[in-house]
């Protein structure tokens, strides 16, 4: 029950990693506040309330400013105090430079980087009034460490929460607010599998691509984002952590065809020329 008595607020929290995220929270003792966009949270409020926790949700656009400020001020007048921010919710597409239009890249910009700057501005004042804080934010390794073809407007917003974290994490470091974001590689979520990601097959078949053999679970991040959520994280801040199960560090290099293969136990192999 490390959070006992805390407040977070998670976007996007009807689904994949917001929904596991929400989910931990929860059982780690926390109440919370959460969006809903796309599809109810009337599941994870009943499951929320049967672990003994206070759960408010809302119909939220992250593209709309008075939105995410009616969330923010919804979640103080029912409990108080702002804990705890967890932004999840983004969108995703998939096209060319050239097939991307201005409406293509600011519905993708505005979604996933400013409204990602509009819960963070809402939710700061509160935060700093109480003198504690902690503010996760969701990158990607994909504008972090990796590019993807076909989702240059992704990657842009994306790495931009990136230098986000960074000039935020200075901003408030005296205030008792610690900022950092998580990077999530292949997590197995409705997002990955759509047709705007790698697709059914591809997610399938990813596991051979990722060191520790397999794609990760929603709950994998959820893990991290509870101890980031903690007092115990208090001198961490201004990080992006990757997530990926070590797919971003080079596995794709085993699999090249015709590559020697690691010496058998006990022999190193020198270069000889």
């Amino acid at each position: 029950m490390k959070l006992e008595n805390r407040v977070a607020v998670v976007t996007g929290a009807t689904s994949g990693i917001g929904n596991a995220i929400a989910r931990r929270l929860a059982s780690d003792g926390a109440n919370l506040a959460v969006t809903e966009h796309r599809s109810s949270a009337d599941e994870l409020k009943r499951d929320v309330e049967a672990m003994g926790r206070k759960i408010l949700s809302m119909k939220t656009d992250m593209r709309s400013t008075s939105d995410v400020n009616l969330l923010v001020k919804a979640a103080l007048d029912n409990f108080g105090h702002i804990d705890i921010l967890c932004s999840v919710a983004g969108t995703l597409s998939w096209g060319r430079v050239e097939d991307i239009t201005d409406d293509e890249w600011d519905n993708l910009v505005d979604s996933d980087l400013k409204g990602t700057f509009r819960l963070v501005r809402a939710v700061l004042p509160a935060m700093k009034r109480q003198g504690y804080g902690r503010i996760i934010l969701t990158s990607s390794i994909e504008g972090k460490v990796i590019g993807w073809p076909g989702r240059v407007h992704y990657c842009a917003a994306k790495g931009g929460i990136d230098s986000m974290v960074r000039a935020l994490a200075l901003e408030v470091a005296k205030s008792g607010i610690t900022v950092n974001a998580i990077a999530p590689g292949p997590v197995d979520t409705n997002m990955i599998r759509s047709k705007a990601s790698l697709g059914e097959v591809a997610t399938r078949n990813f596991a051979k691509f990722v060191p520790v053999g397999y794609v990760g679970e929603p709950e994998d991040v959820a893990g991290l984002v509870s101890y980031l959520a903690s007092k115990e994280s208090r001198f961490l801040t201004g990080q992006s952590i990757v997530i990926d199960g070590g797919y971003s560090i080079g596995v794709e290099s085993l699999s090249i065809p015709g590559e020697n293969p690691p010496p058998p136990a006990g022999k190193v192999v020198r270069r000889e020329d």
